[in-house]
């Protein structure tokens, strides 16, 4: 029996320096495992700050691009409307020219058929009117050129030194002179 309890005691010292050895290895193992996580912890956030700032500078290019383009666009549909302005006020020019040419293509018809007293009577009504259509023309133009701070004074205009006939012909598309 004596036997017995030597080889008992060997096997307990034996069973408890393995369990000593196993759990000093689970703790190293532990330890190591670990620093390794924490490393790869680090690793990540890091990754992750650069990303995030990447994503915010390619946000930020975005914002800046579409204002660019909102400015553009904005331009665009100024020339648009300027362009429009512009085609508009030519159209209302040439309906002018074509309204006068008309008026004197009737005139001559009417003129045609009608005898020379009535004749007589209508030319001088007729030059009335155009005598009043040239005075509207003319102010207007005045008041245009007025507004851009060129063309002659209210003084000179009321005391009769601006020469109509010539203004006339210059809007008519002659010689100023």
């Amino acid at each position: 029996m004596k036997n017995l309890g030597i080889k008992f005691k060997k096997y307990i010292s034996i069973i408890f320096l393995i369990t000593v050895l196993l759990i000093s290895l689970l703790l190293s193992g532990y330890t190591y495992f670990n620093r390794a996580y924490e490393g790869i912890d680090e690793t990540v956030s890091k990754e992750t700050e650069t990303v995030e700032k990447e994503m915010e500078a390619e946000q930020k290019a975005i914002k800046e691009k579409a204002i660019k383009n909102a400015e553009i666009r904005a331009r665009i549909k100024e020339i648009e409307m300027e362009r429009k302005k512009r085609m508009d006020k030519a159209r209302e020019i040439e309906i002018a020219k074509l309204q006068r040419y008309a008026k004197v293509k009737a005139a001559e018809e009417v003129a045609k058929r009608k005898p020379l007293a009535t004749m007589m009577n209508e030319s001088t009504k007729d030059k009335r009117e155009r005598s009043e259509q040239d005075d509207r023309t003319i102010n207007a133009f005045l008041a245009e050129q007025k507004s851009k701070g060129r063309g002659p004074t209210e003084l000179e205009t009321a005391l009769g030194l601006v020469d109509r006939d010539a203004i006339l012909r210059y809007i008519k598309g002659g010689d100023y002179e």
